[in-house]
């Protein structure tokens, strides 16, 4: 069995708008964007998410999170979030946006922060690889294929201690943050749409000449 990751288009990404979320949020160049792309779901770990934040927050005052996505968590989401003391740092984006939108959230962040133990497709990690954002995420599944630690992220265990301590590292070091975005940029470079309609090819062309050796050998002459 061979995984092929969905491919992203990187030319989504060359042109954007790199000020647009902090001109939406009306937030300065000063202040640090920490995004996350993910379903409002409990799999997603958003309450981690939340919690990981509360911790950077509380040694970094000027980073702000921005969570992007729709799901049943959708209304309980503020709520845990000022329970948390974080609600003037938190934004939830909770509509849908174009593919060009999204480029300009991804491309206007500085970070990103996924909790999630659960991602198969890995898309959202790949576009955020794409607009060069350091990745901070759970070590676990298939996010772990995704990340390469220490190249373009860090993998930790799925701990709010482990994932704030990893992103405040991070976000101290200009050096580590800008070749994090390096290492990312360069991962997108081999996950593009084209690459990956190429893999697949390449899987189903390995998949049908193994099916042709078994059936040879099947044949009774």
């Amino acid at each position: 069995m061979k995984a092929v990751s969905t491919g992203v288009v990187l030319e989504e990404f060359a042109d954007c708008d790199r000020s647009w979320l902090r001109r939406t949020l009306g937030l300065s160049d000063e202040e640090t964007i920490i995004l996350c792309v993910a379903r409002l779901g409990l799999e997603k770990n958003i309450y981690l998410l939340l919690e990981s934040f509360a911790l950077i927050n509380r040694r970094l005052p000027a980073t702000n999170l921005v969570l992007v996505g729709l799901g049943p968590l959708r209304s309980k989401i503020r709520p845990y979030a000022a329970s948390l003391g974080i609600e003037d740092r938190f934004y939830l984006l909770d509509r849908e946006f174009s593919r060009c939108e999204m480029a300009c959230i991804y491309s206007s962040a500085d970070m990103f922060l996924y909790p999630s133990v659960t991602e198969t497709q890995g898309i959202i990690i790949n576009e955020a690889h794409a607009a060069g954002l350091p990745v901070v995420a759970a070590g676990a599944y298939g996010v772990a294929e995704m990340v390469t630690d220490g190249v373009d992220g860090i993998l930790t265990p799925p701990e709010a201690d482990s994932l704030a301590d990893a992103s405040y590292k991070i976000l101290i070091d200009p050096d580590l943050q800008n070749r994090l975005a390096e290492g990312a940029l360069q991962a997108a470079r081999s996950i593009t749409s084209g690459q990956m309609a190429e893999n697949m090819i390449s899987a189903y062309r390995e998949a049908i000449a193994i099916k042709s050796v078994g059936s040879d050998k099947d044949t009774v002459y």
